[in-house]
């Protein structure tokens, strides 16, 4: 054990620091982490006291710092219904811009100044309209989890109390790493979304995409 204000060696059951003769005092409220082995770290602590290293290198308070004894990791079925909730809300915000793109590019694929339309003609345009539509929704959804992703959470994964960290600084994944995670998900999805269930069995309940975006979901709550 080390004291937390010098740094010095403490015997096993010391009540004061040999060094400078502080009390070894319990850890305060609202403690910081060391960033090499996750201790807690008083308050007013300048040095760690498991390890014994400056705690100027740990990461600030309200930060969250990985790897840590106490992190909790984001469950299944608190990510599933995350996952399902981002899901309406990205409905909600897609939908009507998506009805009205598709019906504008209809209307201009549509040969309404012919006077006999094909039913070949009229299904192409029905077709360039759902593209159109389902673009404009696929737009919207890619923007809202690379802005939420990218700043450590969407909506859906804060209503739950997760928040979605990079495993290297413990902080927001950032736009590189979001965009990694968006990517490979689709590849976590098509052998029968293995990549997604994989957390179940993983020790950090990491998925194919969290692996390869260097990211985990934590507990807030």
């Amino acid at each position: 054990m080390y004291c937390s204000n010098c740094g010095q060696g403490i015997a096993e059951g010391a009540r004061f620091c040999a060094g400078c003769g502080g009390p070894v005092a319990a850890p305060a409220q609202a403690p910081t982490f060391c960033a090499s082995c996750g201790a807690s770290i008083p308050q007013a602590g300048q040095f760690c006291p498991a390890c014994g290293r400056p705690a100027a290198t740990a990461p600030a308070r309200g930060a969250f710092p990985l790897p840590l004894a106490e992190t909790r990791y984001g469950g299944f079925w608190q990510r599933f219904g995350a996952r399902f909730l981002d899901g309406i809300i990205v409905l909600a915000l897609a939908l009507i811009p998506a009805i009205i793109v598709g019906v504008l590019v209809y209307q201009a694929a549509y040969p309404s100044d012919q006077l006999f339309v094909s039913d070949q003609q009229a299904a192409n345009a029905e077709t360039a309209g759902i593209w159109a539509g389902w673009g404009v929704y696929m737009l919207v959804s890619v923007m809202y989890f690379l802005i939420g992703w990218s700043t450590g959470g969407t909506w859906g994964l804060r209503a739950f109390g997760l928040r979605l960290v990079s495993t290297a600084t413990g902080g927001a994944p950032g736009l590189g790493s979001a965009l990694a995670r968006l990517i490979v998900q689709y590849i976590s999805a098509i052998p029968l979304y293995l990549g997604f269930l994989w957390m179940v069995g993983d020790a950090k309940k990491q998925t194919w995409h969290d692996k390869a975006a260097g990211t985990v979901v934590i507990r807030q709550r």
